[in-house]
């Protein structure tokens, strides 16, 4: 290959590994299918595998040694992350469903809808609830906002109070510190 298309290959999954990266962690996009979200966050967490692969056969060697030290520690901190992800796979491939992030319910609007969350944090942790508002910008691809949280909490009741508000009520659930339910009402993007 080329020094031309190496560079253009480097710098194209540059470019994907950085909106990818970007899109797990303040995520405004995702797929209906949890095992298309993991698929996809485990092959944004191997890119820089195959960026200093690409960074292997570069020329200028000034490049080469600036890749290398900038991409290797970054290689086994998104090697890590690639194992997290791939045993969270893992796990919805054999349950059918993502165990930490369950879907309960969500109400129908016009443009959007809104879904309600049960968390799971493993052992050491309460459940919660997050309430999201799912726009649908490509068949099966949403555009996601977190739009109400709670913690601790098992179940939330949605209910539509206005045209663009949505009333959102989790009840009491775990230890004394949530006494009294949580309510909130939401007011939802266009």
């Amino acid at each position: 290959m080329s020094p031309r298309w190496t560079l253009a290959w480097f710098t194209g999954l540059l470019l994907i590994h950085v909106a990818g990266f970007a899109n797990w962690s303040i995520g405004p996009f995702r797929t209906v299918s949890p095992i298309t979200n993991y698929v996809v966050m485990l092959a944004v967490f191997l890119l820089p595998c195959a960026l200093f692969a690409l960074a292997l056969k570069a020329r200028p060697s000034g490049f080469r040694l600036a890749a290398y030290c900038i991409l290797a520690p970054w290689m086994v901190i998104c090697a890590i992350l690639a194992v997290g992800a791939a045993m969270d796979l893992q796990g919805v491939l054999v349950h059918g469903t993502d165990p930490g992030f369950e879907y309960l319910h969500s109400i129908s609007l016009p443009k959007s809808r809104v879904a309600a969350y049960r968390t799971n944090g493993g052992a050491t942790t309460s459940f919660g609830i997050v309430v999201r508002q799912e726009t649908p910008i490509l068949p099966g691809v949403y555009r996601v906002e977190e739009i109400f949280h709670a913690y601790p909490g098992f179940e939330a009741d949605m209910t539509v109070v206005g045209e663009d508000e949505v009333k959102i009520s989790v009840p009491p659930y775990g230890s004394a510190r949530q006494l009294v339910a949580q309510e909130s009402v939401v007011r939802l993007r266009p």
